[in-house]
């Protein structure tokens, strides 16, 4: 078991962190930017209205850098320091690479990245259940895992399609809001006909430069980045709990000392689609006490 004092304790205090402290702000400033732009798209300036939807984008988008420095962390981080160290240490090319990396990532990668296996080790591996899971069982929780690393995986690949569309305009909201005015500058398409949307300046430029642009009507782009946005954050979220629900098995003793406790049920968060893992499966882990949430209407 890793030292608590330099691994442990620090690694459990930046979890809680997040999911206690950012990720409640990382909601309400969603849904706040979102208020806000439903507040100004009738306003008779259109630059206010895209500097609104400017701002959504920029809430939307920041869970999706905290979503690739917290997995680039949790899968690569520095030699000998626990993630948290990387985390904290930000560099945006390791969003960037990240997501760019996805759709190249076996199998193998996202059973690591949700928690499921160590050092090609599996979690079960590390902690003793009582009573020790049946074969059957123990099939069971694989099915569950692998379904898990899957929707993950789906997940992560369209998160990584909105943060190659949509980063521009995240940095260039981080930049003094760089939206180009509707006055100046406007979207033709191959009529030369005006169509709606949104264009941004180019940043580290001598002169002015058109960097990006989206060609939608606002609303459909607010509904659309808002809907990113919320997927961003329940990613954040499966990422920290499940690494959280580790910590519950672990006893820290006064004098420093660190043991861990039989499991009846499971530490493990799973975020699965019901048909991924079959009726009997779910039947066999409803008995170790994975209970699945009632699907939406």
């Amino acid at each position: 078991m890793p030292d608590a004092e330099t691994y442990l304790l620090p690694q459990r205090a930046y979890l809680l962190s997040y999911r206690d402290q950012a990720l409640p702000v990382r909601r309400v400033a969603l849904r706040d930017s979102r208020d806000h732009f439903d507040a100004v798209i009738d306003s008779v300036s259109r630059h206010e209205a895209q500097l609104g939807l400017l701002g959504l984008i920029g809430d939307a988008m920041q869970t999706l850098e905290d979503v690739g420095t917290m997995a680039s962390a949790m899968m690569v981080g520095l030699a000998g320091l626990p993630f948290y160290v990387r985390a904290t240490a930000y560099d945006p090319s390791d969003v960037n690479n990240f997501f760019a990396q996805i759709h190249k990532r076996d199998p193998d990668y996202f059973l690591r990245l949700c928690g499921f296996w160590f050092e090609g080790l599996s979690m079960h591996d590390f902690f003793e259940l009582r009573p020790p899971l049946s074969v059957a069982e123990r099939a069971a929780f694989d099915a569950a895992e692998e379904a898990t690393a899957k929707l993950v995986a789906e997940h992560l690949g369209n998160l990584a399609r909105e943060w190659e569309r949509y980063r521009r305009f995240f940095h260039a909201y981080k930049h003094a809001s760089l939206v180009a005015n509707p006055d100046d500058v406007e979207i033709l398409d191959e009529d030369g006909e005006p169509v709606e949307g949104i264009v941004i300046w180019a940043r580290r430029r001598d002169e002015a430069a058109v960097g990006n642009h989206a060609t939608m009507p606002l609303p459909d782009i607010a509904e659309h980045i808002e809907s990113v946005g919320k997927l961003a954050i329940d990613m954040a979220s499966h990422l920290v709990e499940t690494r959280l629900g580790i910590f519950d098995i672990i006893d820290f003793k006064p004098d420093g000392a660190v043991e861990t406790k039989p499991l009846r049920g499971t530490p493990w968060e799973f975020w699965m689609r019901r048909e991924d893992v079959g009726s009997k499966n779910l039947e066999l882990l409803a008995g170790r006490g994975v209970v699945l949430a009632e699907p939406t209407p």
